[in-house]
């Protein structure tokens, strides 16, 4: 019987398969070199985690240094494992499948070194790529002499910003390449107008692309032409600009002019030869009127506004001989100035027609060296203007913001990023109608009024030359350096450091000492203590009247008295507002056990 069991065992033995060596170390018993160097965990194509391997010789093992979160891992399963827990990707993930020796998805896995081939790589060979790739590719081509010499790339959020040089006084091209997650989608650019898909040779919907397809892109707009336009020098006598037709294609493949354009082109020169040889056409030519906020032409003006109040962008009626001007500026002459008619009401008074423009134009010469506010600097904010006035004498910077909103104007002056209170202001701030001189008085009121000096700190306090002020610090004065409400704040420092100065102490003080405040203090405590000794004997003199006053009372009452008790306990009864006596009696009463016992209140 034991030779039998000495047979199977031996046979077991011979049986029994070797234990497999661990990927981590068997990757560094092929490839001793890979000591200290790193590798790159891709859970998604267009993201990676970096890993370093380290060899302790003390334990003759390899270990993952995880950069990301600054542990050791002895395995790769252990090491993709932490990061999934950690939330930073989703799903499963296979080292031999998804960990490459290089920052880069098409290099070779670690698989391709180990001795195992029965993995199936995660990414697509054919959709393998991403932005590193892209970059790798055409850093090369874009040098001086190669195919795409003169152009710049920069990385942007998620993709790649290529500017391709103008060519013969063309404007700029520009196009945009993102990647997410395996799928790209592109954008391309001319005068900062982006081209409709419909112009394009590729379709620009997120979609996945080989790298053949992305650098086809990069060559179409490398090599494409940016439509001309209409030359203003050929048929009208002005500088020498394009401009073009408002459905220009932008882009053209092998054209100088793209067909809208070409269109407008010819029209334009059958007019001019018309006109040159005296031929008056048949047809009866109509102005139109195009708007620009909805892309639509319009006939007549009534229209035109009326479709305007249509679409709710204003409310009421207006006269199109009262409201629409030549200029971006309702102070310029309307255009019933032109026409014939005389008979209508201007819609804007003519003493509160004034708006940003009107302000522009009058201060941008007053501003210049020597003027009346010269260092004075505006800028246009939303819906008004904004001053800085340059400081005088150390003082801070004073700010001026004025707001215009149809018609009515008001405005904040802000001194060291606060508010100046109207009340300190000699102009009410609140928005209302105000002509140019009205606007004029309040830039020239903050333009010329002082900043308070507060109290200076080098005159009572051995700290370094800073102003402090006090708290109802008015900000702004108009003829003094210093408010009325610093100025007391002032005397009072002075007189206070005369006494210190002269060693008077002063009546108060006494009353304020340590010892004064350690006695009140203490005698506190007691009258405390005491109290809390009161409360404690009045709750054992209550107990024991209860305990001598209670009777049997009926199973019925017992029973409500232990319904309440419970509620009590659970705290589904709020019994704050009750009286402090009362309050105890139930607290009492709920700790008694059900039954037989009630005090009679």
């Amino acid at each position: 019987m034991s030779q039998k069991r000495y047979t199977n065992e031996n046979n077991n033995l011979s049986t029994k398969k070797p234990k497999k060596t661990e990927a981590l170390q068997e990757l560094l018993n092929i490839r001793p070199d890979l000591k200290g160097k790193e590798i790159y965990f891709f859970p998604t194509l267009d993201k990676y985690f970096k890993g370093i391997i380290i060899y302790n010789g003390k334990e003759n093992k390899a270990h993952i240094y995880c950069t990301k979160n600054n542990q050791n891992f002895n395995t790769f399963f252990k090491w993709i494992n932490h990061l999934k827990n950690q939330r930073l990707f989703k799903g499963k993930r296979s080292s031999l499948a998804t960990i490459f020796l290089e920052p880069n998805p098409t290099c070779p896995l670690i698989a391709s070194i180990l001795s195992s081939t029965d993995y199936i790589p995660y990414w697509k060979k054919t959709y393998l790529i991403n932005t590193i790739d892209i970059l790798s590719y055409i850093q090369q081509k874009i040098l001086p002499g190669e195919e795409f010499a003169g152009t710049s790339i920069q990385e942007i959020s998620e993709g790649l910003e290529f500017k391709f040089s103008t060519k013969e006084n063309q404007p700029e091209k520009k196009l945009l390449i993102f990647s997410r997650g395996g799928l790209h989608n592109y954008e391309v650019y001319v005068l900062n107008k982006i081209i409709q898909e419909i112009y394009l040779p590729f379709p620009s919907k997120e979609t996945e692309r080989t790298l053949d397809e992305i650098i086809k892109i990069i060559k179409f707009v490398f090599f494409a032409n940016v439509c001309c336009g209409q030359n203003t020098s050929e048929n009208i006598s002005l500088s020498n600009e394009a401009y073009r037709q408002i459905d220009c294609t932008l882009i053209v493949k092998e054209n100088y002019i793209c067909e809208n354009c070409l269109k407008l082109k010819k029209t334009l020169q059958q007019i001019q030869r018309r006109n040159l040889s005296g031929i008056i056409p048949t047809k009866i030519n109509k102005a139109h009127i195009y708007c620009t906020k909805n892309n639509q032409n319009f006939n007549t003006f009534f229209k035109w506004i009326n479709h305007l109040k249509n679409q709710r962008l204003f409310k009421g009626k207006r006269s199109s001989l009262a409201t629409i001007f030549l200029e971006p500026n309702p102070t310029c002459p309307l255009i019933a100035s032109i026409l014939s008619s005389t008979d209508y009401i201007p819609y804007w008074k003519k003493t509160y027609l004034i708006n940003t423009i009107d302000i522009l134009s009058y201060i941008q010469q007053k501003i210049l060296p020597g003027e009346e506010f010269a260092g004075t600097s505006i800028q246009e904010i939303s819906e008004g203007l904004e001053f800085k006035f340059s400081t005088k004498e150390n003082q801070p910077e004073k700010k001026l913001l004025i707001f215009s909103r149809g018609g009515l104007h008001n405005y904040e002056v802000y001194v060291l990023n606060k508010i100046i209170q109207e009340i300190y202001l000699p102009f009410p701030s609140k928005e209302t109608e105000r002509t140019l001189d009205e606007i004029i008085k309040i830039i020239k009121f903050v333009f010329f009024a002082n900043v308070c000096c507060g109290q200076n700190t080098s005159e009572n306090i051995s700290l370094s030359n800073e102003a402090y002020r006090q708290i109802d610090c008015t900000l702004i004065v108009k003829e003094n350096y210093i408010c009325e409400n610093c100025l007391k704040l002032k005397k009072t420092l002075q007189q206070i450091q005369r006494r210190n100065l002269s060693g008077i102490i002063p009546t108060k003080i006494v009353y304020a000492s340590k010892e004064i405040l350690i006695e009140k203090i203490n005698l506190q405590r007691k009258t405390i203590k005491k109290q809390n000794e009161l409360i404690s004997n009045l709750k054992d003199l209550l107990n024991k009247k209860i305990e001598k006053e209670e009777n049997n009372v009926s199973n019925e009452i017992a029973n409500i008295a232990h319904v309440v008790s419970e509620k009590v306990k659970n705290n589904d009864i709020d019994i704050s507002n009750f009286h402090p006596i009362f309050q105890e009696l139930i607290r009492i009463q709920s700790g008694k056990s059900k039954g037989t016992r009630y005090h009679p209140m």
